[in-house]
């Protein structure tokens, strides 16, 4: 920038004073020349602060390449296998990282801990919570977990509030847990899913295994909504099938 003014200040000073016939010299009028030389100063600090956005977006999108993967990785990688349960999960993160999580504690051959989980808000600060909720479920293994069922406030907000409970599964029946960006997807007219279309859609996949009911649902919600992703969404499908004696 300073070689660019100066090339300007410099030649206009000379223009002025060979107008002035205080300074005499051959050739034609040097701002221009001086001007362009401005023109090529500012162009090439805008290239340097454009390559060094560019290597700090690279580095960024590298960072939380690393930190998908990451996330992934404390992710079941399996589902577990319990007589008589077939399981479907679908994790769909709407950036690199999320909030969403879900997990299951093992317990024995006949029973079976799920965790879904949204931490508040989106991104890196919100996955790292969810991290956080993996390793503390993950202390849950040497002992035992309560369960926390039915909607209600979001776990450590009030202390000291109590959480209802439901009944437990009956053979055959299908158990669906999600996050809200499920039923909070929108569509154009801003026109939210809501449970009464998750009540259907589930209804209409009634005769799928668990794999293609969760595919047929997610379908479902980016048809209607034709959006995109506004939030996370994770959700597992449970059908309880017992074995029958005999």
């Amino acid at each position: 920038m300073r070689i660019g003014v100066l090339a300007v200040s410099w030649t206009a000073v000379a223009d002025n004073l060979r107008g002035m016939r205080a300074l005499a010299f051959p050739g034609p009028e040097l701002e221009p020349f001086g001007f362009t030389v401005f023109i090529a100063c500012l162009g090439t600090i805008a290239g340097r602060r454009v390559l060094a956005d560019a290597q700090r977006l690279a580095v960024i999108e590298q960072e939380l390449g690393i930190a998908r993967r990451i996330q992934s990785s404390i992710l079941p990688q399996s589902m577990p296998r319990v007589p008589g349960l077939a399981i479907a999960a679908r994790y769909r993160p709407m950036t690199a990282v999320a909030g969403d999580f879900y997990d299951f504690l093992e317990t024995d051959a006949q029973r079976l801990g799920i965790l879904v989980a949204d931490a508040s808000g989106h991104g890196v600060p919100a996955a790292l919570i969810a991290s956080m909720v993996k390793v503390a479920l993950a202390a849950q293994r040497d002992g035992s977990a309560d369960e926390l069922e039915q909607n209600g406030l979001m776990l450590g907000f009030v202390e000291g509030t109590p959480y209802s409970e439901v009944d437990p599964l009956r053979p055959d029946d299908r158990f669906l847990l999600y996050t809200d960006g499920l039923i909070e997807a929108a569509n154009a007219a801003d026109e939210l899913f809501g449970l009464d279309r998750l009540k259907a859609t589930l209804a209409a996949a009634a005769g799928l295994q668990p794999h293609a009911a969760t595919d047929a649902l997610l379908t479902t919600v980016d048809t209607w909504s034709g959006q995109p992703p506004a939030d996370d969404v994770t959700m597992l499908l449970v059908d309880w099938r017992p074995a029958v004696d005999g």
